[in-house]
């Protein structure tokens, strides 16, 4: 039977200063982080019981981000000896599958499917399991640096979070399709940890968008291992320093999601009639990035969305107005990021209001005795939903009380007696 408790929140404010009609329906998937871990003690009964007070909810301190690959660059996972036949070094997200949440605990999880550029057969799944974030002051304090081989950094470094491999959890590429049954282990680049995971503008090494990177150590044969890296656009996550979303300067870029017919050609202009870019095969449901073009990677103060040679469609791109949840043919705003690189989007912070927490598990025995997984799920008061696996060990640290007294058996002529506890 699940267990329930109520724990009290002030509702959470929009991102945006505007009021938007915004409709949310989060899930995430199954996160394991080490906030709720704890160890009880059976009483002299035997019998232990969670403290379902004490529990952190297990929703993200940010919305879950969609990563992809960096652009400026042909891969969002990089494994730079690859033995399957045909295959190159650069690895894709499948779309939709990709998925990177933040727990208040310090930790983060990066999820998805990755396909090789060269050969779809060539398939992994990736759970990448981060701890022990940092800011600048921390990271630099144990003589830790920050890598920027692009030279795009500047000094948005000082601003970069960053994360270690989590020692205490197991990183995996795990095959699929042709890589069934193979397992890869992900281990932190360089095992020192003078470098981390980072994340930021300029942060993927690649260009100047929010991005994340990191290196790590794998191995086919146990014995020789390679690198391989991570360079992810982070389009979807806000920036850490930003406390609000006026929108400053011209966009940088802007994404829609799309509801024509699929199949669709979709061509972006700008206010003079120059093609920014093309998309092909776009079907219905899915979302676009439109991105800058000038020198300073910038929009103009208008951009145009044509689809299939058909009708154009004017979006304001110049900060003029406030662009997020309108809606222009098939084509709905859903976020942005501005000159100033802050990044907005509309939907709530998580959680909404008050958050009910079930777990699966809460009391225990002798036969409980180690380690237990116990599922947790958070629920707020929109119905959004999270679940989080943590581990509760059961100790008896009770010595046995001995209850003895003296009995007097007389032997007969049996040569035996019997005695009864």
């Amino acid at each position: 039977m699940n267990t329930h408790v109520l724990l009290k929140r002030p509702l959470a404010s929009l991102r945006l200063l505007t009021t938007l009609a915004v409709f949310l329906a989060y899930s995430s998937s199954v996160l394991f982080a080490q906030t709720n871990n704890q160890t009880l003690s059976l009483d002299e009964n035997g019998q232990a019981t969670l403290d379902r007070s004490s529990l952190e909810d297990c929703f993200p301190t940010s919305p879950p981000c969609s990563p992809t690959f960096a652009e400026g660059d042909g891969h969002a996972l990089w494994l730079s000896n690859n033995t399957f036949p045909g295959s190159s070094t650069d690895f894709l997200f499948d779309n939709g599958t990709a998925e990177f949440n933040q727990l208040s605990d310090g930790t983060a999880t990066l999820t998805g499917v990755l396909y090789n550029t060269s050969n779809p057969l060539d398939k992994w799944q990736v759970t990448l399991y981060l701890s022990g974030k940092m800011n600048w002051s921390q990271w630099s304090a144990l003589g830790r640096t920050y890598k920027d081989e692009a030279g795009l950094a500047g000094n948005n470094y000082l601003n970069w979070a960053y994360f270690i491999e989590d020692p205490n959890k197991t990183s995996q590429l795990i095959g699929l399709a042709d890589n069934a049954g193979k397992t890869l282990n992900i281990e932190h680049k360089p095992s020192n940890y003078s470098l981390g995971f980072q994340l930021g503008i300029a942060a993927n090494n690649k260009n100047g968008n929010y991005g994340l990177s990191g290196w790590f150590n794998y191995s086919w044969d146990g014995v020789n291992y390679h690198q391989g890296d991570f360079n992810l656009d982070m389009k979807s996550c806000s920036p850490e320093n930003v406390d609000d979303c006026l929108c400053e300067g011209k966009m940088q870029n802007f994404s829609v999601t799309y509801t024509g017919n699929s199949n669709a050609t979709i061509n972006a202009y700008d206010q003079d009639g120059n093609i920014i870019e093309t998309f092909t095969g776009v079907n219905s449901g899915d979302e676009l990035t439109i991105n800058g073009f000038d020198f300073k990677g910038r929009l103009g103060p208008k951009t145009s969305l044509q689809v299939d040679s058909g009708s154009s469609y004017e979006i304001h791109t110049s900060c003029s107005e406030q662009i997020i949840g309108n809606t222009y043919g098939p084509f709905k705003v859903v976020s942005y990021t501005d000159g100033e690189g802050n990044y907005c989007d509309g939907r709530p912070d998580l959680p909404v209001g008050d958050v009910t927490i079930t777990v699966d598990k809460k009391d225990f025995t002798c036969g409980d005795l180690g380690e237990n997984v116990i599922t947790m799920t958070s629920t707020d008061e929109e119905g959004n939903t999270c679940t989080q696996e943590f581990i509760v060990t059961i100790e008896d640290n009770i010595a046995p009380t001995v209850v003895t007294k003296n009995i007097t058996r007389v032997i007969g002529t049996g040569g035996a007696v019997t005695i009864t506890a």
